[in-house]
């Protein structure tokens, strides 16, 4: 029901945008661009692919996982997001 309502005032471009600049991506870090600062040290709009799907890849649980010396488990998720990545076109 909630979702239905968003949808009518917002598009989903807009939705995406909300969501990726509130979440947790890190201890006490929320959003994308705190994230990028966070285990990158620079700005969301340079990270590279590799880093994009290293962030992404410790979603939904970024306290217990990490984006930078991560996991095998994160390694092979990141892997596999990175590959799908590769197969969505943006429009910006």
């Amino acid at each position: 029901y909630f979702t239905v309502l968003i949808e009518l005032f917002w598009g989903k471009e807009r939705i995406m945008e909300v969501y990726l600049n509130s979440i947790e991506m890190g201890p006490n870090v929320y959003g994308a661009q705190a994230a990028a600062h966070h285990w990158f040290q620079r700005s969301a709009a340079v990270l590279t692919d590799e880093q994009s799907a290293a962030i992404a890849s410790i979603l939904p649980n970024p306290r217990k996982f990490k984006a930078k010396n991560s996991s095998a488990y994160i390694q092979r998720r990141k892997g596999r997001i990175a590959k799908h990545m590769r197969y969505v076109k943006l429009e910006y």
